[in-house]
């Protein structure tokens, strides 16, 4: 089994720019590196970025700590901001065909439908902006593990 995974914070703000780097084009690669990891016998699993802030979570988490004045709610993630569907939808696309080549989402254990918190339970989710705390990391665990061990074992 093959993961692979990407960090849509280093594509999202080349979308469309002028610099060249459009959609179809990561399309078109990301369809010729599934074409190279997808030999006989390999499952190859592409796993959707978790959401992204555009700033450090810990650090406004602290602010609103702080002050009394910063608004309670300035933390949490606008979901449509954190997470570009186009991206994972053109990936998806590259997949297209190729039997082995499969896609695990856990957008909907990070966000809600408009929002992704950033505190669970008391518990800070994330260690800067996009990198997840071990302890949440590790709580993912079941879901990935129920999605993995099917693709692995295959059909019974």
């Amino acid at each position: 089994m093959v993961l692979t995974a990407n960090a849509i914070k280093y594509l999202r703000p080349r979308v469309g720019a002028d610099n060249g780097l459009h959609l179809y084009d990561w399309q078109q690669a990301t369809h010729r590196t599934f074409m190279a990891l997808a030999t006989p016998g390999a499952q190859v699993v592409e796993i959707r970025d978790n959401p992204n802030a555009t700033f450090d979570i810990p650090t406004c988490l602290a602010r609103s700590v702080r002050h009394t004045w910063y608004p309670r709610n300035a933390c949490e993630v606008v979901r449509s901001e954190a997470l570009d569907p186009a991206i994972f939808e053109a990936e998806k696309a590259a997949g297209n065909g190729i039997p082995t080549i499969h896609f695990i989402d856990l957008t909907d254990r990070f966000c809600g439908a408009e929002k992704c918190p950033v505190v669970e339970q008391g518990e800070v989710l994330y260690r800067d902006s996009d990198h997840l705390t071990s302890r949440f990391a590790s709580r993912l665990a079941p879901q990935l593990r129920a999605q993995l061990l099917p693709l692995l074992h295959g059909p019974k």
